[in-house]
């Protein structure tokens, strides 16, 4: 199989920031519902509300990287056809090329001739995928949608202490989208063409509030994270202090 460099553009990371659509105090109230399930367990009971107060209430900003990418590939591959022909045939004659006939087979009565081809096969695939802040594949459905702030680097300037970094390098999700869509073209035997392009690549910072309650009795610390997009509670964590 010969060996065709992949081309195509990839376009730069860009920054955009979520802006926030809850309110810190719709947030506490979340948060408060939710307080008492943070302390649930087998060995003790679940404790009263006026048990656990918040401790804390912090705003930061969860950074993502979304990609938009396709790959393209135009190659060849071998197939053999077959047709049966009459038994006092002994060869076709396709253009210049002689091709003689043979038995078909050792369950198969008569004789086939056999002519090698080449099939030229254009496939295309297009992706898009989200990743964390560590560069790991984040499910889709799970990211919220909302508009932009106008000027996202004033954004994280003024919030740039509570801006969670990318763990990652710059390019690490390509390789990892790479991977994912290029063909294992295993029986090719030419690539004519093939394309690699990413025409969107982008950074996706999300308002979360991170919540901490404490059990008044146990002095034990719960975490909540709810999303500033939606309202919608994203993970809870433990603590002890």
């Amino acid at each position: 199989m010969s060996e065709v460099t992949v081309s195509g553009r990839i376009a730069e990371r860009r920054v955009i920031v979520y802006k926030t659509l809850v309110d810190e105090s719709v947030v506490k109230l979340i948060a408060e519902k939710f307080k008492s399930k943070l302390f649930a367990s087998l060995d003790l009971p679940k404790p009263k509300p006026r048990e656990v107060l918040c401790v804390s209430l912090k705003k930061f900003y969860e950074p993502f990287v979304a990609v938009v990418a396709k790959y393209v590939i135009d190659y060849y591959r071998k197939r053999d056809v077959s047709f049966g022909v009459d038994e006092e045939v002994q060869e076709v004659v396709v253009g210049e090329q002689i091709f003689k006939a043979q038995p078909k087979g050792e369950e198969a009565v008569g004789e086939e001739v056999r002519l090698p081809m080449l099939e030229r096969i254009v496939k295309e695939r297009k992706v898009y995928m989200v990743f964390d802040r560590f560069g790991d594949e984040f499910d889709l459905e799970r990211l919220p949608v909302a508009s932009s702030e106008e000027k996202p680097e004033s954004i994280l300037e003024e919030f740039r202490e509570k801006v969670e970094t990318l763990e990652v390098p710059p390019d690490a999700e390509l390789e990892t989208i790479r991977c994912r869509i290029v063909e294992k073209a295993v029986d090719t035997e030419t690539i004519a063409w093939q394309s690699f392009e990413v025409s969107d690549r982008v950074v996706i910072y999300v308002p979360c509030f991170k919540v901490a309650f404490k059990n008044i009795k146990t002095g034990e610390v719960e975490s909540v994270k709810i999303d500033g997009v939606t309202g919608t509670i994203a993970w809870q964590n433990s603590k002890v202090i």
